[in-house]
């Protein structure tokens, strides 16, 4: 026992520990899936075939939960779908259906990536939401709906009502996200990226931690992550402008999640649409449910009765609006802790692309939602973090895995030694030049490390460099906007390759051309 625990001694008995207590968790997940009850499950389940990243109907089949709800027979009244859109499932609907299912028949998919559904899915992104509420209906033999659509349901809505216009008769948007320029940094890219990032962090959390299920009762799961980075926002301006029946818009002033700036956008492009405001925050469902409700109710009335406006009734003035491309808004920018949520964006985003997150930072400066400065800071917190962090991981990991095989047939400590000597030289200008192209920083900072080239040297010429480039970055993309982004990408992509050719071509001259035409070369 003792020669174990030797063995194991410092780091190694904690890094055992850890591993025993995974194990442990996973083990527990497995044999009895939670501790911790979900929620109350839907009744009613139905096995509809399963949506491949493709968009294709799969042999496979996905069991769906669903709640088909009515105030005593369904026959004659209008099938109302409310699809939900919040980490915390369907109940964000609770306090509407005592106010609704009198009038209406309601049905609530539980759709997978919230909170009362673990179906595992190839696709969870919102067009895939928007698919299978679709056979759901198809199933039960719904041909009329009207679509109710919370948070990242009002996407799935949007999709649905583009693809089944026969069908779908009204579509009512609650605190809705929509268009991608008005979606946290204001494009595809860049929010791809954070996504990527909260994917990440909430798949470590409920798979890295020794949790024994405990995580399971929080409402931000893996496929909800997955849903919001499996999804694409940017047809769902063109899918808007082209919706020609009535549509109904509900929205909070206070809301921090999805600002009032995308209702009002959405009402725009929509030129027939109808805009209830209330000041609310996201949770407008639950504060507000009375005056929703009835909104909701006024609204179907009205379609069913054949007395809502349609695209056809709208005003030239809205039209006209409506043709307009898109302009910034006056937005509110970003001041106390909702700035610093935001400058804590841009930092965990350098962590992804440090030049994609200083464009978005310079988009969203443009905007107006954040000034110059606090944009610029944001960007150099993150990019010290990042790169001192490669530094750091290179001078105390890599160095000793140079000393395990296979590492150390390849390389010798006289190696890193010389190596350091030509690093003092010319490490400056290395460093510099890293800067300015895109994917030679990491194994720069790292090799940096693992060789011990001087900290504070590193430190200097590194921080030169950044605190020349962010600001440049950030500022170019504050006066070009989201037009830098396509030459940036062609930049980023071929910077690289394009320097390696044009060494490898001097080195071909050098060696080869010259001495061909030398005296020697031509006897």
């Amino acid at each position: 026992m003792s020669t174990l625990l030797s063995a194991f001694r410092g780091w190694r008995i904690y890094l055992l520990l850890y591993a025993v207590l995974l194990l442990l968790s996973h083990l527990t997940l497995w044999l009895f899936e939670s501790p911790v009850s979900p929620g109350d499950e839907a009744d009613q389940r139905i096995a509809l075939r399963a949506v491949s990243e493709e968009r294709q109907l799969t042999d496979d089949k996905a069991v769906i939960a669903y709640e088909d709800l009515s105030g005593g027979t369904v026959a004659g009244k209008p099938a109302v779908v409310l699809l939900p859109g919040g980490p915390e499932g369907p109940e964000v609907f609770d306090p509407l259906i005592p106010r609704l299912k009198e009038d209406f028949r309601l049905i609530i998919p539980h759709l997978p990536g919230h909170a009362r559904s673990g179906e595992q899915l190839p696709d969870y992104s919102f067009r895939a939401l928007a698919d299978y509420s679709r056979q759901l209906a198809d199933t039960l033999g719904i041909e009329r709906v009207h679509l109710v659509g919370y948070g990242l349901g009002g996407a799935s809505a949007i999709h649905w009502a583009h693809g089944d216009t026969t069908r779908i008769q009204s579509v009512t948007l609650i605190a809705s996200i929509g268009v991608q320029e008005l979606e946290l940094l204001g494009g595809y890219t860049l929010n791809h990226s954070v996504h990527g990032i909260q994917l990440g962090a909430v798949w470590l959390l409920h798979n890295a931690v020794p949790h024994f299920g405990l995580f399971q009762a929080l409402d931000i799961n893996v496929p909800y992550a997955k849903s919001y980075y499996e999804s694409d926002q940017r047809p769902l301006r063109s899918y808007l402008k082209s919706y020609k029946k009535p549509m109904l818009i509900v929205h909070g002033t206070e809301d921090p999640l999805v600002p009032d700036a995308v209702a009002r956008e959405h009402q725009r492009i929509v030129p027939h649409s109808t805009l209830q405001l209330y000041r609310a925050d996201h949770e407008i469902t639950e504060t507000h449910d009375d005056s929703v409700a009835g909104d909701i109710r006024m609204f179907i009335e009205r379609v069913e009765a054949g007395e809502a406006r349609t695209w056809e009734d709208a005003s030239q003035e809205r039209l006209a609006k409506a043709a307009k491309p898109f302009s910034n808004v006056d937005f509110a920018r970003f001041e106390g802790i909702s700035l610093m949520v935001i400058m804590l964006i841009i930092v965990l985003a350098t962590l992804i692309s440090e030049d994609l997150a200083c464009i978005g930072a310079g988009l969203l400066a443009a905007r107006g939602l954040i000034g110059f400065w606090p944009a610029t800071l944001a960007c150099l917190v993150g990019i010290f973090i990042g790169d001192v962090g490669l530094y750091l991981a290179g001078r105390f990991v890599g160095r000793k895995a140079i000393r395990k095989a296979p590492f150390k047939w390849m390389f010798s400590e006289s190696d890193l030694d010389k190596s350091a000597e030509w690093f003092k030289r010319r490490g400056p200008m290395i460093i510099i030049a890293s800067r300015f192209l895109p994917g030679s920083r990491l194994p720069t900072y790292f090799s940096a490390g693992v060789i011990k080239a001087g900290f504070w040297m590193f430190i200097f010429y590194f921080l030169l460099a950044a605190v020349v480039w962010t600001p440049i970055l950030v500022g170019i993309s504050q006066l070009l906007g989201n037009e830098l982004l396509r030459y940036f990408s062609l930049y980023q992509d071929y910077a690289l390759w394009a320097l390696l050719a044009l060494i490898l071509l001097l080195v071909i001259i050098a060696k080869a051309v010259i001495p061909a035409f030398s005296y020697r070369g031509l006897g």
